[in-house]
């Protein structure tokens, strides 16, 4: 690769570390062949195991109430984020997948993103301690700019940089009623940058959360977590309040260092309810944060890096409210509003962003063979930012006004056979103006218990404040005369929405008590991606004589990237349950140099054995393939040619109810490595992997 003409051999200083750390990353890839194959039989042996325990209290099992809140009945199960309706998952055309409430409690996960791992076709990298690269069908990233994320129906990517920051999104588990993850394009139902997929995180109504409920966990990583929550009945509604603080200890590098990104949160918030033909909904958070960072810094003098700590603060809040009335079982109308305030200081950066959003929607049937389902929306984002000497944004505040229309009707052709879906999302930007985002989707059913359903969509990923007004200064390194050279990313507002079309393809089976089968394949047809060109060299004197080579922001040429996803839940006996998945992606060439770095396969098992006495035993098996080529999540830049070997995780759990109040789980996550790295970082940032932990944890319901 040349930028401006001058060839990569010239920055061999610079990247003489990385090439040392891949040659390293390399020979650790080779030694852990073995490892991998002792662990695959560790994993084996591990469900024989289980099995044995199986036969061994099948008699005690059989008396257990072990069914609730699986997925082997699939027509038990709704889903609201495809349509904005509540639909069976069998009936669903789209590849869908839910986090029930029982899978959070048997996970021994403590965050959402931990969870997400067990969603087929999900790739999930854990960064550093406190962030995650979490997106679906290619193209991930540090903040997976393609991946629209909504708790409750509030939007939570941010337009700075595109993305999600997950270490604010952090809940108490015990409040979610389930995650709904939509793989493919959901623009037309929630508009632009539903672009991969839609992870909408579903709160439970404040009606089922009467009481008190606490939860303590303590492990050599989470130091400590502790959640409360308390409910009641005022007047004719309901309502709850939590609080949630924990500390996350340092995660460390190849060597096993710390590195100084330890952090620690405190959360609380609220929840009102009150139900009947009117619904209402009121509910708000507010979070405070610390977290450490270092990060290398590029400067004009050698060793052209110096190395900054300091502590990222991070605080915010928001309020939502929401009225729905029910008009008929065909019928309602839903109308929300929502502030959200958001602030971060970090090293390379500050943001104060603050949001109002309004949105209405309303379903009512035509006939007996439309449901039509419309809705308009506007929101209002501003930002006051401020800068380092890396990335500096001028001009410092920005404001994005978005207004937006859709229309979806589905269209019943044979009744109970064979449904057409059809619509589209019409929205107006301050970045880039007017965007059309359509979908078509047929689903064939042939009986209750079998589904067919295929998808054509077109979504936008529109553009940042980032990308139009940012200077990110990348890297410093010499010339063989000494000249120092910077090399820096430019934004421009020439940039443009980067364009989707995707072709969708999937079969779902219920089985029964027995289990299902559930299975995706896809075609993503990528236009305009966020690619950087190399400007002309200019001589700069200040501070003083250096080169400075520009990298301008653009919309690159046209990639596509396609595979399959398979996903299986099948009951052995009453009191042992399996699930699992498997992933292929297949990415062009082009496609690879134009964004960031996935696994080409991945596949994950779970095991979930209800024991006599109230005892539990659940493993996980994940496995995710090498990453190769990773980029630079803000600017798109390669950061040094780097592996990141593939890895098996294996997590253990234990756990007692000792009775309805009482429940106790002990566990182990990353089982089979003292620690791996899962994601390479931002060009700077020291490379964390993550380590072996345990835990336990108590849950108390009074």
């Amino acid at each position: 690769m040349e930028f401006g003409g001058l060839s990569r051999k010239g920055c061999a200083r610079e990247y003489r570390s990385v090439d040392a750390a891949q040659r390293t990353a390399s020979h650790s890839a080779v030694s852990r062949l073995g490892r991998f194959a002792r662990s695959w039989l560790a994993a084996c042996l591990l469900i024989i195991t289980l099995a044995g325990g199986i036969l061994a209290a099948d008699d005690a099992s059989e008396k257990l109430n072990l069914a609730k809140a699986s997925l082997e009945d699939l027509a038990g199960i709704e889903v609201t984020s495809v349509s904005r309706r509540a639909e069976e998952l069998i009936a669903t055309s789209a590849a869908a997948y839910v986090i029930t409430q029982e899978d959070i409690r048997r996970s021994g996960m403590t965050s959402v993103p931990e969870l997400l791992r067990m969603v087929p076709g999900l790739d999930v990298a854990r960064v550093n301690s406190s962030m995650w690269a979490i997106s679906s069908r290619g193209l991930n990233e540090r903040f997976a700019k393609m991946m629209l994320v909504l708790i409750d129906g509030r939007s939570v990517y941010t337009p700075l940089f595109s993305g999600v920051f997950w270490d604010v999104q952090d809940l108490p588990l015990s409040t979610v009623e389930r995650i709904e993850v939509i793989r493919g394009p959901g623009a037309t139902m929630w508009g632009a940058n539903a672009v991969n997929g839609i992870i909408n995180i579903i709160t439970k109504n404040a009606k089922d959360t009467t009481g008190s409920f606490a939860t303590a966990a303590y492990g050599t990583d989470e130091r400590p977590l502790g959640d409360v929550r308390h409910g009641g009945k005022i007047g004719s509604g309901f309502y709850r309040v939590y609080a949630r603080g924990f500390q996350q200890d340092n995660f460390v590098d190849s060597s096993g260092d710390d590195t100084h990104d330890a952090w620690r949160q405190r959360r609380g918030g609220f929840r009102m309810d009150w139900n009947g033909r009117d619904s209402y909904t009121l509910q708000g958070d507010l979070y405070d944060g610390r977290e450490q960072e270092a990060f290398a810094f590029p400067t004009l003098l050698p060793p052209f890096t110096e190395l900054r700590t300091g502590t990222s603060v991070v605080s915010g809040g928001n309020l939502l409210g929401r009225w729905s009335r029910s008009i008929s079982d065909d019928s309602e109308m839903t109308f929300q509003a929502y502030y959200d305030r958001t602030n971060r200081d970090s090293l390379q950066f500050g943001e104060k962003r603050t949001t109002y959003d309004l949105d209405f929607n309303h379903r009512f049937a035509s006939g007996s063979r439309h449901s039509i389902i419309w809705g308009l929306g506007y929101r209002n984002t501003r930002d006051s930012t401020s800068s380092s000497d890396m990335i500096m944004l001028d001009p410092a505040r920005s404001t994005r006004r978005t207004a937006g229309a859709f229309v979806q009707d589905d269209v019943t052709i044979t009744k109970n056979r064979l449904r057409l879906t059809l619509g589209s999302k019409f929205e107006d930007n301050t970045h880039s103006g007017f965007e059309l985002q359509p979908n078509l989707r047929l689903l064939y059913t042939p009986d209750d218990r079998h589904t067919l359903w295929t998808a054509i969509s077109r979504a936008v990923r529109t553009p940042t404040h980032g990308e139009h007004d940012a200077r990110v200064n990348l890297m410093a390194f010499s010339l063989p005369d000494d000249t120092p050279v910077l090399l820096f990313v430019r934004g421009g507002h020439k940039f443009d929405s980067e364009e989707l079309t995707a072709y969708e393809l999937g079969y779902r089976s219920d089985l029964g008590t027995r289990g299902s089968v559930d299975i995706a394949a896809f075609y993503n047809s990528y236009n305009k991606l966020r690619m950087l060109e190399a400007g002309a060299p200019v001589l700069e004197f200040s501070p003083f004589p250096h080169l400075e080579i520009p990298l301008d922001i653009v919309n690159g040429g046209h990639h596509h990237t396609h595979g399959a996803e398979i996903a299986f839940n099948w009951n052995f006996t009453p009191a042992w349950r399996m699930s699992g998945s498997y992933t292929w992606l297949s990415r062009g060439l082009a496609a690879a140099a134009a964004a960031g770095a996935d696994p080409k396969n991945q596949f994950s098992i779970r095991s979930q054995l209800d024991l006599p006495r109230g005892m539990e035993m659940d493993v996980s098996a994940y496995y995710v393939g090498r990453l190769d080529l990773p980029t630079d999540a803000v600017t798109g830049v390669q950061s040094g040619i780097q592996t990141v070997p593939s890895y098996l995780r294996l997590d253990l759990r234990l756990g007692w109810r000792a009775n309805d109040s009482v429940a106790i789980s002990i566990g182990a996550r990353n089982i089979l490595d003292k620690q791996h790295l899962e994601f390479a970082g931002f060009t700077g940032e020291q490379a964390t992997e993550i380590p072996r932990s345990f835990y336990g944890q108590v849950a108390l319901k009074f």
